[in-house]
């Protein structure tokens, strides 16, 4: 811990499905695709990065409904108007790190995500992401006391279904990052989401940008799994950093590299 940054506060991971607890399987398998570079990053600093929700490709983020395309627009009310600039204002505060839950590795998120196949992933599962980031330390050494959320994304219809009515505020702008349209349901996707939206937090990072998070390698990792088409010197230096912070019994080749036989 870095001098002078105080006492290292009790790690404190909430369920967002706590109603549902059942939903929060610790024995669950998560995969995180990476390019290279990205991976080698997170075993040299030994932290996850979570990305502002801004800074996702998906633009019904937090939407709580869609309409079609020159649907007529609709009379909102002045408290209607307000949330949804309420949540605008906060939603680049929200910091989320993004799995792919699912007990195999899977081609499309290969193909997606890390560099066309020519990339890493990380295998992990619930209980070991959430045991290991064992405090929150983000930005200057500074530790974020305040409650940290993970669960499954829970995927609806958004454009005949809303967001279901107990996802306000205060409670829904957390839980509105843990619905999404029906339509990415293909992710299969688990999160951990970091709330910075109280103005003494803002100072820990840009809203714009994402935030480092420390996290726990040895805890964290079940396997690093080579992609299938990543070229030779650059799973030798995956191996070797591998090695470095004592990993490199973690590296194996993915399924998808495997020869196929036919007969």
């Amino acid at each position: 811990m870095d001098e002078g940054s105080g006492p290292q506060p009790e790690r404190t991971m909430q369920h967002i499905w706590s109603d549902n607890p059942e939903e929060l399987d610790e024995t669950a398998t998560l995969w995180r695709y990476f390019k290279i570079e990205r991976l080698i990053d997170v075993l040299k600093k030994s932290a996850l990065y979570f990305s502002a929700a801004t800074q996702f490709d998906d633009k019904f983020e937090g939407a709580v409904r869609i309409e079609a395309l020159g649907a007529p627009v609709l009379n909102r009310s002045s408290a209607s108007l307000g949330w949804e600039a309420y949540f605008r204002n906060h939603s680049p505060f929200a910091k989320i790190s993004c799995w792919h839950q699912r007990p195999s590795e899977n081609s499309l998120m290969w193909g997606y995500y890390a560099d066309k196949e020519r990339g890493v992933a990380l295998r992990t599962t619930v209980g070991r992401l959430t045991s290991a980031i064992a405090s929150t330390r983000i930005g200057n050494g500074t530790y974020y006391s305040k409650p940290m959320y993970c669960g499954k994304v829970r995927y609806i219809d958004l454009s005949v279904e809303q967001v279901p009515g107990n996802a306000t505020r205060p409670v829904g702008l957390h839980k509105r990052y843990f619905y999404k349209h029906i339509g990415f349901d293909t992710e299969h996707e688990f999160r951990l989401l970091l709330p910075l939206y109280d103005r003494p937090d803002r100072g820990i990072a840009s809203g714009e940008q994402g935030i480092l998070v420390d996290c726990d390698l040895h805890r964290l990792v079940d396997a690093i799994v080579i992609g299938p088409k990543l070229a030779k010197d650059k799973a030798d230096e995956l191996r070797e950093i591998a090695a470095s912070v004592s990993l490199s019994d973690c590296v194996v080749e993915s399924s998808l590299r495997a020869v196929p036989r036919h007969m």
